[in-house]
């Protein structure tokens, strides 16, 4: 399992592959099997710097028909997207949060603060957001996934 960002274009995937590199990160592309898997048109993966596994990718494929999902739940809140947030426990979060703005060009949207936690939010494209941190002095394990969240408007029982 991977967090996937899109690239806009193939060009910023190239680009997006060429920073990572240069940052002294391994990476491998995407195989032919990988892609018709998630239905895009190029990827490729590394591991950040905390070691959560990535994958960038560029040009899904796009259903006409809607998401349906298993269980009774409506209105999706992320546009096309359907997530609201990840994050990403870490262990130095400046570090991080560089990498993610300096190399995969995240915009910092918000900080919070509360006693020994720091956590840095960016934004990816769409409405995605990516958390750096917090900090491990408080109770989470960093090289975890503590949340992840779609948005909907309603979950039906």
């Amino acid at each position: 399992m991977a967090i996937g960002w899109e690239a806009p274009t193939l060009n910023e995937l190239d680009s997006v592959r060429r920073k990572v590199g240069g940052y002294g990160l391994a990476f491998s592309e995407g195989m032919r099997e990988d892609m018709a898997d998630r239905k895009v048109e190029a990827l490729f993966r590394f591991s950040d710097v905390d070691g959560f596994p990535i994958e960038i990718y560029y040009g899904p494929w796009m259903d006409a028909v809607p998401f349906q999902p298993s269980r009774p739940m409506s209105g999706f809140q992320c546009g096309q997207l359907g997530i609201g947030h990840v994050v990403l426990v870490s262990k130095d979060t400046a570090r991080a949060a560089r990498f993610y703005q300096d190399i995969l060009g995240f915009l910092v949207t918000n900080y919070i603060t509360s006693g020994d936690m720091h956590a840095t939010f960016h934004r990816a494209v769409g409405q995605a957001q990516q958390a750096a941190g917090p900090e491990p002095n408080v109770p989470m394990t960093p090289r975890l996934l503590d949340l992840y969240q779609p948005k909907v408007s309603s979950v039906h029982a």
